[in-house]
């Protein structure tokens, strides 16, 4: 059942119009800003590649910018049913490896079962889908290489598996695996709201893979896996309770996990990196993020396991890499340098 992707169309720096019964992305070139130097980075460094191929299942588009690194160490993978982004660091060895070994894994572990087999419910387990995303995230960790040098790149990541609807052509349900803090979101492309949908995660690292699932309605954004600020303390325990910029308590979960994970005291906390002001970036046993594949020889490595989550498909599918949260913008998000794949799951027209 190996899948192999159909070339894509490659665009340095230009606007494409996509005519006919898929969607028109014009308004995705962001090289209409990016005409002048900036902080001394060359314009050329700056000039996204585009990638647009609407000649599988599902079209998609992928806009990726170097920026003033020697090297894009992001990658992404699409064979018209899956898609990837892998936001590589430290070397571009682990994104490479996790662009070829994640859906070769994920397609051995699913075999010859059909789109239904694949999310039908399973008692008391997840459906098949979950157990291959997560069993190929363990496969390519076994593959990371163990030399020095290349032991020290690592990779975070998106993998979505599209689960098509019986009748029409769309999507019925989206299936992520999220590694790290690359994001997916769903948004409608008009307006810039994310829906509410109904959600189920699965979670080796929280004990509920092997289940269900947990059942919630809630905002169609995943959750990044990294350490977000300094520790909040309560002064009569003295006992952590919180962290700082962590509205939802992911950065204290995952602080929580690696300490569980690695049995350390409560006197190892996160500590700031950054040199400039009004930038945070915080570590936890150097790991930033908190979780990662790679990193094979680290004497305390990263967590493995991606976070699963289940979607009922409305809206464009949007995942990226190199991106923060900017609340000022339509959809919440800001891209910077780094790597964003689109999927658009259903026939749409945007006005240029």
């Amino acid at each position: 059942m190996q899948r192999t992707p159909a070339p894509p169309v490659l665009h340095p720096c230009s606007c494409l119009h996509h005519h006919g019964s898929q969607l028109s992305i014009g308004v995705l070139c962001p090289c209409v800003v990016l005409t002048r130097r900036c902080a001394g980075v060359c314009v050329q460094e700056l000039k996204p590649w585009i990638l647009c191929d609407g000649s599988t299942k599902f079209t998609y588009v992928n806009v990726s910018v170097k920026g003033a690194r020697n090297n894009n160490e992001d990658a992404i993978y699409t064979d018209g049913q899956m898609f990837a982004v892998y936001d590589g660091h430290g070397g571009k060895h682990a994104s490479m490896l996790a662009q070829k070994e994640i859906a070769k894994q994920f397609y051995k572990a699913t075999g010859n079962a059909t789109d239904e087999e694949l999310v039908a419910p399973v008692n008391p387990g997840p459906p098949l889908v979950v157990d291959a995303l997560d069993e190929a995230y363990a496969a390519t960790q076994a593959a990371m290489p163990t030399s020095h040098s290349k032991s020290q790149a690592g990779s975070t990541g998106v993998t979505c598996w599209v689960h098509p609807a019986k009748q029409g052509g769309a999507a019925a349900k989206v299936f992520l695996a999220v590694l790290g803090d690359s994001q997916a979101m769903m948004f409608n492309c008009h307006t810039g709201e994310i829906p509410h949908v109904p959600t189920r995660t699965w979670d080796e690292e929280q004990g509920t893979l092997m289940g269900p699932g947990v059942k919630a309605t809630r905002a169609s954004v995943t959750e990044p896996h990294a350490i977000t600020g300094a520790l909040k303390v309560d002064k009569t325990t003295g006992r952590a309770i919180g962290m700082r910029h962590d509205p939802l308590g992911v950065g204290f979960r995952e602080y929580n996990l690696l300490k569980k994970r690695h049995k350390f005291p409560p006197t190892k906390v996160p500590f700031c990196i950054s040199n400039m002001p009004g930038e945070e970036r915080w570590r936890l046993l150097n790991l930033e993020p908190t979780r990662a594949l790679g990193h094979r020889n680290n004497k305390e490595p990263p967590m493995r396991h991606p976070e699963v989550y289940e979607w009922e498909v409305t809206v464009r599918i949007d995942i990226a890499c190199g991106t923060h949260t900017n609340e000022s913008s339509p959809h919440k998000q800001q891209h910077t340098l780094g790597c964003e794949l689109s999927i658009h799951t259903v026939s749409y027209a945007v006005p240029l």
